[in-house]
């Protein structure tokens, strides 16, 4: 951060890793300031969003900061974890359309709408090692007898 402060994909990890280390505050102010430097950038607004989800707080729809195809299925649901559960199940069901990052939403909204087994699916799909699976949304997901196998093979 210290040698680019001007490179806003920086500037996003540099909020994940302040919520890595539990400062949900901190990735709070620095998605402020990322939004006053930069406006409002699809990358500030996923990792606040992956953040938030592990806030403990119970989000409501107006609370979501993403417009994209994932985010606008669940929103309507937010009151409706069994509802928003089954529209993610039929966005992961579109292999055709989804790549890394819009799997791993999948997963932290699956994990916050209280299905962590379908969460670790979802993360075991993206292929690798998922920074997400340490995002405290995912604390449940690791608790899983599975996610040590999902370690143990990706590494």
């Amino acid at each position: 951060l210290h040698n680019d402060r001007l490179n806003p994909f920086i500037r996003g990890h540099y909020m994940l890793n302040l919520a890595l280390r539990g400062d949900t505050k901190g990735a709070e102010e620095e998605y402020a300031r990322c939004r006053a430097a930069f406006g409002d950038l699809y990358w500030h607004n996923v990792v606040i969003m992956n953040i938030r989800l592990g806030s403990g707080k119970v989000l409501t729809k107006d609370d979501v900061v993403i417009s994209d195809p994932i985010y606008e299925a669940v929103k309507k649901h937010f009151d409706s974890p069994e509802k928003a559960i089954a529209a993610l199940r039929q966005l992961y069901s579109d292999a055709d359309n989804l790549n890394f990052h819009n799997i791993s939403n999948i997963a932290s909204l699956a994990a916050y709408f209280g299905d962590p087994e379908f969460a670790l699916a979802a993360l075991e799909r993206t292929g690798g090692s998922n920074i997400y699976i340490f995002l405290p949304v995912n604390g449940k997901v690791r608790q899983l007898p599975s996610f040590k196998q999902y370690v143990k093979k990706t590494g």
